[in-house]
């Protein structure tokens, strides 16, 4: 008997790219914004970088939007973690509002999932 796949490589990848986004995001806000938090910069850094992030994992992996928006909330949740200016005891609560805010990647990924499918008709 041959075990069956549970989850696609496409959906692991999509997933490991976009939570290098969410990531990212946070990685990289100090000095492209001069805010230690991403959201606190002026708009639209934090919901266009997501926008167009989700846009381009879900371009080059089409219909993952799922394993997009999991994979871009997980990256923020874990830059919450691990990066050294975000220790404080706000997890719980930044868990939670990167998991609203990562809804920017899923529209993303809808959007890309639309316009490649018009662009490729």
């Amino acid at each position: 008997m041959v075990p069956q796949q549970i989850v696609s490589r496409e959906a692991i990848q999509t997933f490991l790219a976009a939570a290098a986004l969410g990531f990212a995001v946070w990685l990289a806000a100090p000095w492209l914004v001069d805010r230690r938090e991403p959201w606190d910069a002026d708009w639209p850094f934090y919901s266009a970088s997501l926008v167009l992030g989700g846009m381009a994992v879900t371009w080059w992996q089409p219909k993952q939007s799922a394993a997009t928006y999991v994979g871009v909330w997980l990256g923020q949740v874990a830059a919450l973690a691990l990066l050294p200016a975000h220790a404080g005891g706000w997890l719980p609560l930044g868990a939670i509002t990167t998991g609203v805010g990562s809804l920017f990647a899923l529209f993303g990924a809808l959007l890309g999932n639309r316009l490649r499918r018009f662009s490729w008709e």
